[in-house]
């Protein structure tokens, strides 16, 4: 059931980003639920997957690039209606760069990746919150928008990334030093 969810996230985010940004359609509300529904699913399936011991190797890979396109294509769109800067979406989007060709040569290598923390799936959530508050700001026209909590957002989200960065190469470095058995 987990992975059917995440599957569904991701068939959700072109649908998304097709309504924020297609000329002259006039979806904003709709791309708001569309993508608010998504991010909930974030919640939800990784509750399902370890509440009913339904953790899959197909779930492990395909959640966090579900999360990664999620989160790619509301900040490209939020970028395109002018509601957040050029450097804050260059930013995030390299360093989930980073971290996919980290996490991509994790598994060529068939070395073990460091493990989702509290920090990164916080961090996750509070940046997928602040696109909320943007997307309902565009949506519906209240000036909700409190830039310095998203700017805060994207140094949080940029530092665990960073933290990322330095357990994997510990992790991959005392591997390649340990002696073969």
């Amino acid at each position: 059931m987990a992975n059917i969810i995440t599957v569904i996230r991701l068939i959700l985010v072109p649908v998304f980003f097709a309504l924020l940004v297609w000329p002259g359609l006039g979806a904003e509300k709709a791309a708001f639920f569309v993508f608010l529904t998504a991010a909930l699913s974030d919640l939800c399936d990784g509750f399902i997957a370890r509440k009913f011991s339904g953790v899959s190797e197909f779930g492990r890979l395909v959640d966090p690039f579900a999360d990664r396109a999620l989160i790619f294509a509301g900040l490209v769109g939020l970028y395109i209606h002018g509601a957040v800067p050029m450097w804050a979406m260059i930013a995030l989007i390299a360093r989930d760069g980073v971290m996919v060709t980290g996490y991509g040569i994790g598994i060529a290598l068939k070395k073990p990746l460091v493990p989702v923390n509290l920090f990164g799936r916080a961090t996750n959530f509070y940046l997928m919150a602040s696109i909320v508050l943007f997307l309902f700001s565009i949506a519906f026209g209240e000036s909700i928008l409190f830039t310095w909590l998203f700017d805060l957002g994207v140094l949080l989200y940029v530092t665990s990334g960073i933290v990322y960065i330095v357990q994997e190469t510990a992790l991959l470095t005392r591997r390649v030093k340990e002696p073969a058995v």
